[in-house]
């Protein structure tokens, strides 16, 4: 028997509520599971599988999607990762002779990646450093929020696509399709021009359920529209009982002043890391 155990879905939401119980240490977990709960394309679209050490969800879970890029989310429950750590060692379930993006680590799970990589041959090949911010699904929506002259809010449309993806900062030739599966799940909300239906600014929740591209056109900068399409994401999420989950690069200083004035938490780093095997 492998080290890891898949999990069938009617286990994910007492996993959940595991990372719930340890907040927000376990916010990534938890907003990872709640978004495939409630949205079981995402699921299917990103070939998602979740498996927990020794078949316990007392032990956390590892999720690992192999659409485009092979993803492997590694979300302890508690600080104690040795039973992690060793069955990431043992398993066969992940073939770490593929190119491995570990997405969001905690400082723990950085840890047992730098012990992991002389034990199975690989090295770190890319190590990017985030601030993680968390609004709590508790917190009051904000009130009497309309929108800017000459605009309007509505999701991302289909003509649209090529414009979002290829100003994100992490553009692939995949990335079209994110974004594409985002805005079939209703997960996009976009700042529109009254006068020609331009896209003005936008953001998305991402198959992680945190926020991603956050951008505003050059043009339109300066006039509040990230800050407002932002609120508006923001009020959609708590108004169906989400927590909100942000990351931003350590040196992106505007949008972490932006979620310090939304009244997000900073509560501490994540990081992004790709391992690959050494040549031989």
């Amino acid at each position: 028997m492998d080290s890891l155990i898949e999990i069938p879905k009617s286990e994910l939401p007492t996993l959940r509520e595991l990372y719930r119980a340890h907040w927000p240490s376990g916010v990534e977990g938890y907003c990872l599971l709640n978004t495939h709960i409630l949205y079981p394309a995402l699921t299917e679209f990103f070939q998602f599988k979740f498996y927990c050490p020794e078949g316990k969800v007392a032990n956390g879970m590892v999720a690992i999607s192999d659409k485009d890029y092979y993803q492997v989310f590694i979300c302890p429950i508690t600080s104690d990762v040795s039973v992690m750590e060793n069955a990431l060692f043992k398993t066969n379930v992940i073939n770490w002779n593929r190119s491995v993006a570990v997405p969001a680590a905690s400082a723990d799970v950085l840890a047992l990646l730098k012990r992991l990589v002389s034990r199975l041959d690989l090295k770190i090949t890319y190590e990017n450093r985030c601030c993680k911010y968390v609004l709590d699904r508790e917190t009051q929506p904000f009130e009497s929020l309309s929108a800017p002259e000459n605009t309007y809010v509505g999701p991302l449309q289909p003509e649209h696509l090529n414009l979002v993806n290829e100003t994100w900062t992490f553009y692939t030739d995949h990335s079209y399709h994110l974004f594409e599966t985002l805005m079939k799940n209703g997960l996009t909300y976009v700042l529109y021009s009254s006068k020609d239906h331009s896209p003005l600014s936008w953001i998305t929740v991402d198959e992680a359920g945190a926020f991603t591209h956050l951008y505003c056109i050059e043009a339109h900068r300066g006039k509040g529209y990230a800050e407002y399409i932002t609120k508006v994401a923001i009020n959609d999420l708590l108004k169906q009982g989400k927590d909100v989950l942000a990351y931003t690069l350590e040196d992106n200083i505007k949008p972490q002043k932006l979620f310090n004035k939304l009244g997000f938490n900073y509560v501490g780093y994540a990081w992004w890391v790709f391992l690959t095997k050494i040549s031989k």
